[in-house]
């Protein structure tokens, strides 16, 4: 498998985790109030970073190994 392949598959898998994590949190939130009134901002942009934190070191390995 090319490096590009496995780099997108890492991105993906990292991208669905990333989103179910936010998802798991804002709707938790929303259990005592209103989802209008969810504070979202903050776990959105936690999930950004942190999904981009968590590929950057996944996608080194693919690099270096021999297709």
């Amino acid at each position: 498998m090319p490096y590009e392949e496995k780099r997108t598959w890492i991105l993906g898998v990292v991208a669905v985790v990333s989103y179910a994590s936010y998802l798991i949190v804002v709707l938790v939130r929303a259990r005592h109030t209103a989802l209008v009134e969810v504070a979202y901002v903050a776990p959105m942009l936690w999930a950004i970073g942190g999904s981009i934190a968590a590929s950057i070191p996944r996608s080194r390995p693919a690099r270096s190994a021999r297709p």
